[in-house]
């Protein structure tokens, strides 16, 4: 089964946003695994939605797809994940409470979109 793998991360503002983007596109190279990042979409998209702020302080989420257990588990352990840990390890915010959530499970989607989602 395709799992996901998303991490949520308390970042200062440091990081070089550039240099992430350059790991993620080193991940999509890796079979079986596609990867994207994105910043906390921000307090006035909570506003459009009437939604409260839940983030906890989380400002990016790198979310990985892999095609199965295998898949994920070369990602995990390949030189591109190391690369990242060094990349990102200085700059996450400590201070703030744990500075990243990480949880996997089964990506379970139906091949058809619902209508009422569009």
């Amino acid at each position: 089964h395709a799992q996901v793998h998303p991490v949520l991360f308390r970042l200062k503002p440091t990081i070089d946003v550039a240099a992430l983007k350059q790991k993620v596109t080193e991940f999509n190279a890796l079979n079986g695994v596609a990867a994207s990042l994105a910043p906390f979409s921000g307090p006035e998209l909570l506003k459009q939605v009437f939604w409260p702020d839940k983030t906890q302080g989380y400002n990016w989420c790198l979310t990985v797809v892999a095609k199965n257990e295998n898949a994920l588990k070369a990602y995990l352990h390949s030189p591109q994940h190391a690369a990242w840990a060094k990349l990102v390890g200085p700059h996450v915010d400590a201070a703030a409470g744990p500075p990243l959530l990480v949880f996997d499970c089964p990506l379970s989607l139906t091949a058809e979109p619902h209508a009422s989602c569009f």
